[in-house]
């Protein structure tokens, strides 16, 4: 909950709806009347938080009483926010024709709305994430001597701020998982800490997909963005971890298993017995780990003839985003997957939480690292392995799209 909130908006920004993508409805004119007490001659900017972009809508001037009207068209409601110069922000929805804001121009977070459904559903939503959020803080720092209380306080005042958190991101949580407005559910999803929450928001991602998935151009647009975005900020703050707990695998016998590709053809790592296995964990959705699946060519180029063998496992709920990425990538060695999503039992074998992971595997079948670079691979390889001959097939390619 330390993040700044322009760092919010600016991650939002990159994850909402085009306003293009909505116009599916009837455009009708809007007004909104924003009252800032005793703030004249002051610029609001009415913004419109879409993908990859904040666009301006509208801009207006505080008359000598602090009053403003902002106009413009709406379709599909949308996210937008009232940038107040030098004073701050207010978050709305343009749901309906009339809206009216009047708020506290030395407190931003201060303010009443009427004609917005919505717009009032978020301003609760943001008042309570800062109430419960400031009862977590003032607990925290409550007490100058926190450190020197006796065990038994100390595991009481602990106790205390775990429940008061577990309320926050309960709340948060519900919010972001029944909203029926995809850019609310985004911005709510946001104030989930990364650390604390990486696994429920993976969750949440799959989640959002198949819950707007009567809307395909909406969805579309959304899994470009913000699944390439932040799917991949939640997997740079987790792969050290994950890494880290699944070193204790290193030098554990490796357990063979069969996966089909995209063709129903099932892939089985017994018959790689004598070989290296190189398994790159990656999904269709995860820009970064479609790139470190391309980047294994250079194991591949660099040690023909040599007994090594790539595979790709892809974490896959369904086959149609997969088969456009295979499409698009050319990989020449098998792609495969169960189609269970983070519920693979290859991904729970090898403690893959997050993607791109690498699982190398000796000749000997015995797991002996993780997430090497393809240079490491390389060298393992040859210092360990001479080339035998090339058989004709060695290097064909395999026609395949795994889940």
């Amino acid at each position: 909950m330390k993040r700044n909130v322009y760092y919010l908006l600016i991650l939002l920004s990159a994850l909402c709806l085009s306003q293009a993508s909505c116009s599916r409805h009837l455009q009708s004119q809007f007004n909104i009347d924003v009252t800032l007490k005793d703030l004249p001659n002051t610029t609001i900017h009415l913004e419109e938080l879409g993908i990859n972009r904040v666009t301006l809508i509208a801009t207006a001037t505080t008359d000598r009483d602090g009053h403003a009207v902002l106009n413009g068209v709406f379709n599909t409601p949308q996210l937008y926010r009232l940038s107040i110069k030098n004073r701050g922000q207010i978050f709305l929805i343009i749901d309906q024709e009339d809206i009216h804001i009047d708020a506290n121009p030395g407190n931003t977070r201060d303010y009443r709305v009427s004609g917005s459904p919505r717009s009032i559903q978020l301003r609760h939503f943001l008042q309570n994430v800062y109430e419960l959020n400031k009862a977590m803080v003032a607990e925290e720092f409550s007490s100058p001597g926190y450190a020197l209380l006796p065990e038994d306080s100390l595991s009481a005042a602990t106790a205390t701020r775990f429940s008061q958190r577990q309320k926050l991101y309960t709340f948060i949580k519900a919010n972001a998982d029944t909203t029926t407005l995809l850019p609310l559910a985004l911005f709510y999803a946001n104030f989930l800490p990364l650390d604390e929450e990486a696994s429920y928001l993976r969750q949440f991602t799959t989640g959002l997909s198949q819950r707007f998935a009567s809307e395909p151009d909406i969805v579309s647009n959304f899994q470009a963005s913000f699944f390439n975005t932040y799917n991949g900020y939640v997997n740079d703050n987790k792969i050290g971890q994950d890494t880290s707990a699944a070193s204790h695998l290193v030098g554990q016998p490796f357990k063979d298993f069969a996966l089909k590709d995209i063709e129903g053809i099932s892939v089985n790592t017994a018959t790689y017995t004598g070989q290296y296995i190189v398994i790159q964990f990656l999904g269709s959705w995860n820009a970064k780990s479609r790139t470190a699946n391309k980047e294994l060519q250079q194991v591949r180029a660099q040690l023909p003839g040599y007994p090594v063998q790539l595979l790709s496992v892809y974490i896959e709920d369904n086959d149609k985003d997969f088969s456009k990425a295979l499409t698009e990538d050319n990989i020449l060695w098998p792609q495969v997957s169960s189609l269970q999503g983070w519920n693979c039992s290859i991904a729970r074998q090898f403690r893959v939480n997050t993607v791109p992971r690498t699982v190398i595997i000796s000749p000997e079948h015995r797991i002996i690292g993780f997430d090497w670079q393809p240079a490491r691979i390389i060298s393992e390889v040859k210092s360990s392995s001479q080339p035998p001959v090339r058989s004709s097939d060695s290097l064909s390619r395999t026609t395949v799209s795994a889940r």
